[in-house]
């Protein structure tokens, strides 16, 4: 966001003249009721179009929500079996260790 415009457009309002605050304020008023209502236009025809393919929106956010258990559970199962392949993998390392000195022990 920029706040360098927000903070002069503030400051511009401040040092106006009442009457003239008014105004600027009562336009402000108008352009965000006016975004608020295009926005709410945009989101029921959104919910027109999901209507319309028999998909409700509910239904949306509840396969999201199942969606994203899955994916959690996924991680976690990954991670438990990123810590065991290291763990055998370390294993594996010191067993070779041994059975390397063992070679060299008993080659000669």
């Amino acid at each position: 966001m920029n706040y360098f415009l927000i903070f002069a457009s503030c400051s511009s309002l401040l040092l106006l003249p009442s009457c003239e605050k008014q105004k600027a304020l009562q336009a402000e008023c108008e352009r965000v009721e006016t975004e608020l209502n295009n926005r709410s236009q945009e989101l029921s025809s959104l919910d027109a179009k999901y209507a319309a393919i028999g998909v409700p929106p509910a239904a949306l956010e509840q396969q999201r929500a199942v969606l994203l258990q899955n994916n959690t559970k996924l991680e976690q199962d990954l991670k438990t079996l990123s810590d065991t392949c290291s763990a055998c993998e370390q294993t594996l390392k010191d067993a070779r260790s041994k059975v390397d000195a063992y070679v060299a022990k008993y080659s000669r």
